[in-house]
């Protein structure tokens, strides 16, 4: 099991709308264009569910800006 040391936020400087998949990608370390595919696979497959978690984490989440 990993650790992470930091916290999960978004980022608006690699957002294409508010961010979300670009947090997703910098707090696991993964590519945030694999991170957007993945969203838009699991949005074809489950659009209700998915619509609202980003929605949920746009406004949830805190902002990170570097």
């Amino acid at each position: 099991m990993r650790h992470y040391s930091h916290r999960f936020m978004l980022n608006k400087t690699a957002a294409k709308l508010s961010g979300v998949c670009a947090g997703i990608a910098d707090y696991f370390s993964w590519s945030t264009s694999m991170v957007r595919v993945l969203t838009l696979i699991g949005f074809c497959f489950n659009p209700v569910l998915v619509l609202f978690a980003y929605v949920a984490l746009a406004l949830i989440l805190p902002s990170r800006r570097f």
